[in-house]
């Protein structure tokens, strides 16, 4: 969760703004070819469309 968790709490910030859906698919998934450490990180197809419905120039805080 370590590597995740920037991204994990960026995703919930911009659920918060109202900028992304509730429930969106987490924005980086592991993916592992055996047990232990991750073997790469993809994103889902889901959160890719979810950004591209951003309106145009808009471009959050993303410290807060």
């Amino acid at each position: 969760m370590g590597f995740t968790k920037p991204v994990v709490n960026s995703t919930r910030y911009l659920q918060n703004l109202g900028l992304l859906p509730e429930g969106l698919d987490a924005a980086l998934e592991a993916s592992y070819q055996r047990p232990g450490k991750a073997e790469g990180f993809k994103v889902p197809e889901s959160v890719i469309e979810a950004l591209r419905e951003l309106p145009p120039g808009n471009s959050p805080d993303l410290t807060g």
